[in-house]
């Protein structure tokens, strides 16, 4: 009888077993797509250590969270603002005397964003498409019950697109003709500042007319994480660097003329976000997910 009485003692510590089958729950029409490894920080996290955990995961952007519930949102673009890219250095400036250190071990509460646009869980892909577009975002995180559940974004929905888009669409229909571009002797801080001001979070690297290389924000956040900075003075000095010394060479590259299906399989294959358009090793445009959204969404 002792297995009868051990039998018991378990049902009473956690109640009776449930013998029933559960209907599966049918998955949603934006969640098949969407990205629902959460990497997350709360809002008490360091800005530095926001940007070692999107460097170490290769996320631009990470939820932030308070009692499981989203408060805010922050991005590599926030955090090159920060350093001394935009407005956002102002907050160095005035509250901790200049101290970059200081700073960057601040909660990152100080920097996110608050007001965050999101699509609740029963939402379908064609909303999500059309927030996106409307806010020009990159991505949305998916809320269930105030409780963050997922994240679809534009190189979620992209990939949807590949292999149905019209062949007679070439890159030349919905590339950026008009490119900022830098040279290699720019330094982090300048390229920053040129972000940021244009709301861009990639550049090209033109010398003598030609394309060299290309530089991102996470590039900028993953230079700033391999240099040991010990105080305020590393962080100033790292920031004089010069963007040959981080900028992508090993380029992906497309032509004008190319279909847009082949930018489209490049940058899914490569899992990159953007293609330099050359014409005869000459930067002619740039083509980027949110190019290609604007596109295929309404064609989709």
């Amino acid at each position: 009888m002792k297995w009868r009485i051990k039998f018991d003692k378990v049902i009473r510590e956690v109640g009776p077993l449930e013998f029933k089958s559960r209907k599966a729950e049918v998955e949603t029409d934006l969640m098949k797509y969407a990205t629902k490894r959460i990497v997350s920080c709360r809002k008490t996290t360091s800005i530095k250590r926001c940007a070692e955990i999107m460097v170490r995961n290769g996320f631009r952007r990470l939820p932030i969270l308070d009692a499981k519930r989203i408060a805010g949102i922050v991005t590599s673009m926030d955090i090159v603002n920060f350093l001394g890219g935009g407005e956002k250095f102002e907050i160095i400036k005035k509250k901790y005397g200049g101290n970059i250190l200081a700073a960057v071990n601040a909660s990152v509460s100080l920097i996110m964003e608050k007001d965050v646009i999101f699509v609740e869980y029963d939402s379908s892909l064609k909303d999500a498409i059309e927030v996106m577009k409307k806010h020009n975002i990159g991505c949305l995180p998916i809320v269930r019950d105030e409780k963050i559940v997922g994240i679809i974004t534009e190189r979620d929905i992209i990939k949807i697109f590949e292999g149905r888009v019209d062949d007679e669409r070439k890159v030349s229909d919905c590339m950026t003709r008009k490119v900022i571009t830098i040279t290699p002797g720019t330094t982090l801080i300048d390229c920053a500042r040129i972000m940021v001001r244009n709301g861009f979070r990639r550049l090209p690297v033109v010398s003598e007319e030609k394309l060299v290389g290309i530089v991102t924000s996470m590039d900028i956040l993953k230079a700033l994480a391999l240099w040991k900075l010990k105080d305020s003075s590393d962080v100033e000095e790292a920031l004089k660097e010069r963007v040959s010394e981080i900028m992508v060479t090993d380029l992906k590259v497309i032509n004008e003329n190319a279909k847009l299906s082949d930018a489209l399989k490049i940058m899914g294959d490569c899992n990159i976000g953007c293609l330099p358009v050359v014409r005869q090793d000459k930067l002619v445009g740039i083509i980027t997910e949110r190019d290609i959204l604007r596109v295929v969404a309404d064609e989709g």
